[in-house]
C-alpha cells in the first residue's frame, strides 16, 4: 500500500480525504467517490485486512489518526487551487469498558488532530459523529439534532467520546478555525462490510447458528450506500456548523430474525428475551469482563442500545441534502 503521497492529476480541482476508509461507511464513501471519478486519499490502519477490498483507483495511505507523522503524510502535497474535503469517519467502536483509554484517545484526541490539520491546510471537515451523541428522549418522541454536545448527558463510553468529539468540531467551526458540518448516523447496515460491524456481526452469528435467542428491543439502521451519497452532498451543501441525522427504519429484533430467515432459508429465532432479562445478562457480562479482562458482546451498554428510544428524525437531511434511505429489510437482504 502507498505510504507516500504522489500529486494526483485532479481535473476536477477537488480532493477528498477519507479517514477510516476500510470501515463499513468509509469504504462505501470511497467506492462512491471512485464511481464519480473523483480523487480520493483513503486513510487506513497499517495492515488492516479490510483495506484490500478498496477500489484500486483510490490512493490508499496507511497510518493512524493518533499518529501525527502519518497525518502529515495524509495532508501533504495538496495541489494548489484545489477544494479539499476531509470526511473523518475513523473511530473506535466498542461496547466494552476495557478499552476506555484507547477509545478516548482515538475518538477524541484523534478528532482534535484532524481538526488541527484541517485548520493548517484550509480543508473543509465533514465529521462523522453518531446519533448516540444526542441525549435520549422519552419513548415516542423522535430525537432531533442539537446545537451543543455534552458527554455527561449520554450513556456509555462510546457515546460519550462521540459527544465530546462532536463538540470539539463545533467549537472549532464557531471559533472560525475551520469550515465544516457534522453527520450523525444511526446504525449502519448494507453490503460489503468487511469489518463485520454490528449488523453484519448479527447476520454472521445468525447464519452460523450462534444466536439461540434475541433480546426485546429495536434497531435503527440505514444503508451505507445511502449515507455515503448524502455525505458527499454534505461536502458542498451541508451548512457550516450544522448537524444532520442520517437514520433509517426502526425495527424490532423479531423482524430482523424474520428477514434473515426469509433470505437464508434458515429457521427464524422465536425466543425473544424480555428487556429486563437482557439487562440482567448485560450486568453479568460486565462482571465477566472485569473478572476475565476479555471483551464481551452483550454488555450493559449493548443492551441499552437495544432497549432505548431509537426513533431518530432525519427530516433535516432529507430536506437539505436529499437523503433518501432505502428500507432496512432491503438493505439486510442485499
Amino acid at each position: 500500500m502507498n505510504t507516500t503521497i504522489n500529486t494526483l492529476s485532479n481535473t476536477s480541482n477537488e480532493l477528498y480525504i477519507v479517514t477510516g476508509a476500510a470501515g463499513n461507511l468509509g469504504s462505501a464513501i470511497v467506492r462512491n467517490l471512485v464511481s464519480k471519478n473523483l480523487p480520493v486519499r483513503a486513510f487506513v490502519l497499517r495492515g488492516e485486512e479490510a483495506a484490500r477490498h478498496l477500489p484500486k483507483e483510490a490512493q490508499v495511505i496507511e497510518g493512524d489518526v493518533t499518529d501525527l507523522s502519518s497525518l502529515e503524510t495524509l495532508f501533504a502535497d495538496i495541489p494548489e487551487n484545489t477544494d479539499v474535503y476531509c470526511i473523518h469517519c475513523a473511530a473506535m467502536v466498542s461496547v466494552s469498558s476495557l478499552v476506555a483509554e484507547k477509545i478516548w484517545h482515538v475518538n477524541v484526541d484523534g478528532t482534535q488532530y484532524i481538526i488541527d490539520k484541517c485548520r493548517e491546510h484550509g480543508v473543509r471537515l465533514i465529521f462523522i459523529g453518531s446519533t448516540g451523541a444526542i441525549p435520549e428522549q422519552p419513548m415516542g418522541t423522535a430525537i432531533k439534532e442539537i446545537d451543543h454536545y455534552d458527554p455527561d448527558m449520554v450513556i456509555g463510553l462510546y457515546d460519550q467520546t462521540k459527544a465530546a468529539s462532536c463538540q470539539l468540531v463545533l467549537d472549532a467551526i464557531h471559533n472560525g478555525e475551520i469550515d465544516g458540518c457534522l453527520i450523525l448516523p444511526s446504525g449502519i447496515s448494507g453490503p460489503r462490510d468487511y469489518t463485520f460491524g454490528n449488523v453484519a456481526g448479527v447476520i454472521r452469528e445468525y447464519t452460523e447458528g450462534k444466536m439461540p435467542a434475541g433480546v426485546e428491543g429495536t434497531f435503527n439502521c440505514a444503508d451505507n450506500r445511502d449515507m455515503a451519497e448524502t455525505i458527499l452532498r454534505a461536502c458542498k451543501d451541508g451548512r457550516t456548523g450544522e448537524s444532520y441525522i442520517l437514520g433509517g427504519d426502526m425495527i424490532n429484533m423479531k423482524e430482523v430474525f424474520d428477514i434473515l430467515s426469509e433470505h437464508t432459508g434458515l429457521p427464524t429465532i422465536k425466543t425473544i428475551l424480555p428487556a429486563s432479562v437482557g439487562k440482567v445478562l448485560g450486568k453479568m457480562s460486565d462482571m465477566a469482563e472485569k473478572l476475565t479482562h476479555k471483551p464481551q458482546r452483550m454488555t450493559s451498554f449493548a443492551v441499552y442500545n437495544l432497549v432505548r428510544n431509537n426513533e431518530f428524525d432525519s427530516s433535516k437531511a432529507v430536506e437539505e441534502l436529499g437523503y433518501s434511505p432505502r428500507p432496512m429489510a432491503q438493505s439486510i437482504a442485499e
